[in-house]
């Protein structure tokens, strides 16, 4: 997208992590065919402090510093990408995910609470790309249901999410150590968008400042060939 205007350091940022998942799928998409098959089991869980940015993806975001966790799961087969040594993609799917986060800003108190879910049926369109030699994955669409609670009133969402675990070097991460970032996108024009990440330590990333989590880890466990 070409912009004729100036744009907001901020929102430069958030649209910066908004297209991980974009410019993730360039690098194996030259792939035309796969070989060896394997089981893959890839996880990401974290508790603790977290950083987070939401509102109109159109607009400068809100952000924050808050607590929460999140745990999400993938199983299935993968295939090696034949011209990507390393890399491998999911052929067969099953994914299922938490996410809690809150935080304070100086409108008030926010409550984020999602479930994620993605089946084998629904993997044609979406990426599912894994370096297990790095413990680093990503997956550009999965399915969404949330709860926001905004000062006590709550709302109920649903739509498409993305997620990266990643170390520095893989996937577009930057940093000094491993991040955990989920995107959960605007359900429909003006809808807020929310961006929530847990660092694996205390880092600067962009200008902005993460905090460690108090718990943190990103592995995937890959067996076999069928």
């Amino acid at each position: 997208m070409i912009f004729q205007k100036t744009i907001p350091l901020t929102r430069v940022k958030l649209t910066a992590i908004i297209l991980i998942g974009i410019a993730a799928i360039m690098i194996p998409v030259a792939a035309s065919y796969y070989y060896q098959t394997s089981q893959a089991v890839s996880q990401a869980n974290a508790t603790g402090p977290l950083f987070i940015s939401w509102g109109d993806p159109d607009l400068t975001p809100q952000t924050s510093q808050g607590t929460g966790w999140e745990s999400l799961t993938i199983t299935g087969i993968v295939s090696q990408l034949p011209n990507l040594p390393g890399y491998y993609r999911y052929k067969t799917i099953s994914l299922e995910g938490k996410l809690h986060a809150q935080w304070m800003d100086n409108s008030g108190f926010f409550v984020l609470d999602s479930n994620f879910s993605l089946s084998s049926y629904e993997t044609l369109y979406q990426e599912t790309t894994l370096n297990p030699s790095t413990d680093s994955f990503y997956v550009s669409f999965m399915d969404y249901s949330a709860s926001i609670q905004v000062n006590g009133t709550v709302t109920s969402t649903s739509g498409e999410a993305g997620i990266k675990a990643a170390v520095p070097g893989y996937f577009e991460q930057r940093g000094q150590s491993r991040i955990t970032t989920f995107i959960i996108y605007a359900p429909s024009l003006g809808d807020p968008q929310f961006v929530i990440q847990w660092s694996q330590t205390s880092q600067t990333l962009d200008g902005t400042r993460l905090p460690a989590a108090t718990q943190f880890s990103q592995t995937i466990n890959i067996t076999g060939y069928s």
